[in-house]
């Protein structure tokens, strides 16, 4: 019974962790050039500031984004630190995970293929899960790191000046990270800075390397102090920061979006091995869940759950637990930043377990460094808010782990446990908000007060700074990129000085909003349509056209979350944009839905008629 749950636990936490890193890291586009020391990019930077000079002081002090885990690009270098390529000249990069596809690829088919083919023939383990141990340590060894939490590899970060000084590539990208060009529109390019640190590092660190960039930018804008904006990850360099460095009242204001300020649950199961799993779940849901959402399709997913069960349930679990062993030891444990995404409470029980003895007296040091900064947030917020700085924490809610997007973090075991925003819990981005599950109501809670939210779900009294959080319901974590109201709230919020708390503009921005996703017309629909030749059009064409953008560019502006003001803008855009021929109507296979009820069929036939374990087991 205890190796069945073993391997149950294995798989889960193998495949969360695959494609979590595969998913993430995909929505992280990377870029290869680091414009920071571009001649002309410089001599504009220069312009700008002799300009701003020229006019008196800026009104609107910096803004440095502290970016989330797949914001801050890294490469692997070679001893001198220059970047390490591949045959084709291309630098070995990441944002989430540094992987050298091109040696890992034919490296995986060599040792796999011959271990495989025994595995199937026998229907016993010929060397399988082992060649799947090697695999992991191959793929993952650029960030592996030793007991002491150093990695054997050398990692360079790419470093940026402000968004004036980098080449329009990098520009595009950091504009797709993070939504700032309402923010960019009201202070410059030159007044926000991109700071990038090390995911394979230790957050106290980083923050020393930050502390070094606020001084710089300070130098640079002329100004006294800067503001943050932490988004996701960055919420943990700025708990690091509030630690070490807040004494020298740098920051004027700081605001934390979805901000990882006390962990998320799924690090901890990560780190448990803990999982919520049935055999159903296994041969019968979760690829086809997974499936859905990445491919608009479950019907890859039904293949899986028929091919899987070529192999013996056992050699399957081994499999994936080598494979997992390798990423778990050498890697996720080792590195302080992955224990800086544990939740408070959960960190002394782990970290007793898993960094026990002198081996790791250095590694616990650091880890126990950065819970000591975790565990004197609150009480280094207040102070900080005391000295002046502006401090706001911006939430989404009413979402389980999984839900609406990243549906294969449904297996970790606290998936259906908490509210939050499908990553982190409500807890952790408001530093401590009392919450009842989602679409569930707080018992005796009482929606007259201002404090609780009017679904009577959330209380925010019990919050850190209960007058300073805001909370966006339904909204997922990464759509608060795509949420204008709240990219509007976080723009105000840096450039109006008088914006202290939620009584400022309750009636523009209420405490409890509401949230959106208006990707599409932001990242294709109005660009597109604003590029549009409208010489060309005809008369009825450009009117239909400009109203249509006039719509979107309303919703852009909307200060509350209305998903369906967004879906009206967008199919109004989406049409315009086809009639004259800018875009292709979706195209569907009309053969798709056959397709996707044969493969449903047979797989749960093979489920009925097997059951949930390989073919030839009994």
């Amino acid at each position: 019974m205890k190796r069945k749950l073993m391997s149950l636990i294995a798989l889960v936490l193998a495949s969360a962790f695959i494609f979590s890193c595969v998913i993430v890291s995909a929505q992280g586009e990377t870029v290869g050039v680091n414009a920071a020391d571009d001649p002309a990019a410089q001599t504009l930077l220069s312009e700008m500031k002799a300009n701003k000079s020229a006019n008196g002081c800026c009104d609107y002090d910096p803004v440095i984004i502290l970016p989330g885990i797949n914001h801050s690009e890294a490469y692997w270098a070679d001893e001198n630190g220059n970047p390490k390529t591949n045959s084709k000249g291309e630098v070995i990069s990441g944002t989430t995970v540094i992987i050298d596809k091109e040696t890992l690829i034919p490296f995986a088919i060599k040792k796999i293929a011959v271990p495989l083919i025994k595995t199937i023939i026998t229907q016993r383990d010929c060397g399988l899960s082992q060649a799947f141990r090697e695999i992991s340590a191959e793929a993952f060894k650029i960030q592996s790191a030793d007991k002491e939490g150093n990695t054997y590899e050398n990692i360079q970060l790419y470093h940026y000046g402000s968004l004036a000084s980098v080449d329009q590539e990098t520009y595009d990208w950091m504009l797709r990270m993070v939504s700032m060009q309402g923010l960019i529109d009201v202070v410059g390019k030159d007044h926000v800075y991109f700071f990038t640190f090390n995911l394979a590092g230790d957050p106290m660190e980083s923050v020393d390397e930050l502390d070094e960039y606020v001084q710089m930018v300070k130098r640079e804008t002329g100004h006294d102090k800067v503001n943050f904006l932490a988004v996701s990850l960055g919420g943990t360099i700025f708990t690091a920061y509030a630690e070490k460095y807040a004494y020298k009242n740098d920051v004027a204001c700081v605001v934390n979006a979805v901000a990882c300020l006390n962990g998320t649950n799924i690090m901890a199961d990560f780190f448990k091995r803990e999982w919520n799993l049935s055999d159903e779940f296994i041969y019968s849901e979760y690829f086809p869940m997974i499936m859905e959402e990445s491919n608009d399709s479950p019907m890859l997913g039904y293949v899986a759950n028929i091919a899987i069960r070529i192999l013996p349930k056992q050699v399957l679990m081994d499999c994936l637990t080598g494979f997992y062993d390798s990423l778990y030891y050498n890697m996720l444990t080792r590195i302080p930043q992955f224990w800086a995404m544990l939740p408070k409470e959960e960190y002394p029980a782990l970290a007793d377990k898993l960094l026990a003895g002198d081996d790791y007296a250095v590694l616990r040091a650091k880890t126990d460094a950065f819970q000591t900064a975790r565990m004197n947030l609150s009480k280094n917020m207040l102070r900080m808010q005391e000295n002046g700085t502006r401090i706001h924490n911006i939430c989404g809610y009413n979402l389980y782990v999984g839900d609406v997007q990243y549906s294969f973090f449904k297996i970790i075991n606290t998936a259906q446990s908490s509210n939050g925003d499908a990553i982190i819990p409500i807890e952790s981005t408001s530093v401590g908000a009392t919450a009842a599950l989602p679409n569930c109501k707080l018992e005796n809670a009482d929606t007259s007060s201002k404090y609780v939210s009017p679904d009577g779900s959330i209380d925010a009294s019990t919050c850190t700074l209960p007058d300073s959080t805001w909370f966006f319901k339904d909204m997922h974590h990464e759509n608060a990129n795509n949420n204008a109201a709240t990219m509007n709230l976080v723009r105000d919020l840096l450039t109006d000085k008088n914006f202290t708390d939620i009584n400022y503009a309750p009636e523009k921005y209420p405490q409890f909003n509401f949230g959106t996703n208006n990707k599409p017309l932001r990242r294709w629909l109005l660009p597109d349509a604003k590029a549009v030749d409208q010489s060309k059009l005809s008369q009825e064409d450009r009117d239909e056209l400009n109203a249509a953008i006039k719509q979107a560019e309303d919703v852009m502006d909307a200060t509350i979350g209305n998903q369906a003001d967004v879906d009206a803008a967008t199919e109004r855009l989406e049409n315009i944009l086809i009639k004259i021929n800018v875009r292709e109507p979706k195209k569907k296979d009309p053969y798709m839905p056959v397709l996707e009820k044969l493969t449903k069929l047979a797989s749960d036939t093979v489920y009925r008629t097997v059951g949930p374990k390989g073919y030839s087991d009994r």
